[in-house]
């Protein structure tokens, strides 16, 4: 749900068969309320540095990344600021983002990770005009 009314809003996660599942919520005022996300990227990896390179098309978006790692635990890193984790006894999972706009074109968003391999999302979220002025982010599992 883009920009959601002030107040509680739920987010519902289900699966037709038997499996692990975790959810994240991350909201944003001020996004636009179609055309989202901007852009996304998809990446793996086997390092400490959890990222994400997203080829941004919008002036002034904000990077969101989602990122679980495998045997490690999760933390802000040069340009992701971790906003809400959740660790297990074999991942760490995170939300992170920019902590404010970004350029346009290639941009990319880390967080940091304690070990081993990790796979992320990473998106772009454009503003509606006059710009995303907050954020809440929830995280479950």
């Amino acid at each position: 749900r883009i920009d959601p009314a002030s107040g509680a809003n739920d987010t519902v996660i289900s699966s037709s068969s038997s499996q692990l599942l975790r959810g994240a919520t991350a909201s944003y005022s001020g996004a636009a309320q179609s055309g989202q996300p901007d852009a996304n990227a998809t990446k793996t990896g086997n390092s400490t540095t959890p990222n994400a390179d997203v080829t941004v098309v919008a002036a002034n978006c904000w990077l969101v990344l989602v990122c679980n790692a495998n045997g490690g635990n999760v933390a802000s890193g040069t340009n992701g600021t971790l906003r809400e984790t959740m660790a297990n006894d074999a991942t760490s999972e995170g939300i992170f983002d920019t902590n404010g706009t970004v350029g346009t074109g290639s941009q990319n968003i880390a967080g940091a990770a304690s070990t081993g391999a990790w796979v992320a999302i990473g998106a772009s979220i454009a503003p509606a005009v006059g710009g995303i002025s907050g954020l809440q982010a929830k995280y479950w599992g």
